[in-house]
């Protein structure tokens, strides 16, 4: 297992490198793709996003982490099956951006700009014959301005999900 970890954390840096995205002027909080990829022992889910929006600076996470490890600063994801119950595994995870990260560990959108985000998780559950899972967001939450605490609400977070892995 620590071998295959070490081999998503060079995959992971690799990654880190090609999913850097120069910035554009724009509003938005959308999701733009989503895809899953079956590993030997799990799998690689990566969901893109853009945020921006032109009357405000915006705040959102560096940090991402398992509902189960909820913090309200954080992104949360369930790794979930086809009837939704959570697949319990570990996971290793990171979200990119070439969005300014600040000393509050929190990337920051300047006024009249978008930037794209990339969450990647690599998963490994723990019955290794698992099938038909996914990874769903479930929680993003963002600021304006350094002082109005927003999220993104259920019917936003419904298309922040990958394709399920067979």
């Amino acid at each position: 297992m620590k071998k295959y970890m070490k081999k998503v954390q060079l995959f992971l840096l690799v990654l880190a490198v090609s999913f850097c995205m120069h910035s554009g002027s724009a509003q938005a909080y959308l999701s733009t793709s989503q895809s899953a990829v079956k590993l030997e022992d799990g799998a690689l889910f990566l969901v893109s996003y853009s945020f921006g929006h032109r009357g405000h600076e915006l705040q959102l996470p560096f940090y991402a982490t398992s509902s189960s490890l909820y913090t309200p600063n954080a992104l949360a994801y369930t790794v979930v099956d086809a009837d939704g119950v959570i697949v319990p595994g570990t996971a290793s995870t990171i979200i990119l951006s070439n969005a300014e990260l600040g000393k509050d560990w929190m990337y920051t959108i300047p006024k009249g700009r978008k930037h794209t985000f990339t969450l990647i998780v690599a998963f490994a559950p723990e019955k290794k014959d698992a099938t038909d899972y996914r990874l769903q967001v479930n929680h993003l939450p963002f600021s304006f301005d350094k002082t109005q605490a927003l999220k993104l609400n259920l019917s936003e977070l419904q298309y922040y999900a990958t394709p399920y892995i067979n």
